[in-house]
């Protein structure tokens, strides 16, 4: 053996070592771009991310307000509804107050056809108006005042106009 050949076998070997080498060193890169890539990937979603966290928070400070603003609309309305509902049972009760019994109403027809008296449907407030129709179809008509006149006098006259004896 040469002095050469163990320079040689250490010069090959020092090749293959250097292929290795570039073959690592290409890895390596091959390596850190990936990984370089992905974190590219991961800081663009993270960006994305922030991004989308904060128009999310937007969004939901907006979604807020515009609840506050309903919640005032449901406020009020709940308000306006319970007003007319109130209103509603004032009503059905003055309703109720002011619609006669079936008997009251069949008492005051009674008297109505009996008396032949029809009443003015809009008087002054202390006025009594209307007529009386006879059997012999004359119309006696009437006006009194409520305020000079008492109620005896109205009765009477009233009577007295529907009696044709004296007419």
């Amino acid at each position: 053996m040469t002095r050469l050949e163990p320079l040689e076998k250490r010069f090959a070997h020092f090749l293959e070592l250097a292929e290795e080498y570039k073959e690592l060193r290409i890895l390596e890169r091959t390596y850190f771009e990936d990984e370089v890539i992905k974190l590219e990937k991961k800081l663009k979603s993270s960006a994305h991310s922030v991004q989308d966290e904060e128009l999310l928070a937007s969004q939901v400070s907006s979604l807020d307000k515009q609840e506050g603003v309903l919640d005032k609309e449901i406020a009020q309305r709940e308000q306006i509804l319970k007003e007319m509902s109130k209103e509603l049972e004032i009503s059905k009760q003055e309703e109720k107050e002011n619609t006669p019994l079936p008997k009251e109403r069949y008492l005051v027809n009674l008297y109505r056809d009996i008396s032949r008296v029809k009443y003015h449907a809009n008087p002054g407030p202390n006025e009594l108006k209307g007529f009386i129709c006879t059997e012999s179809g004359q119309v006696k008509t009437f006006c009194f005042d409520k305020l000079k006149q008492s109620e005896f006098f109205i009765a009477n006259s009233l009577w007295a106009m529907g009696d044709e004896e004296n007419w």
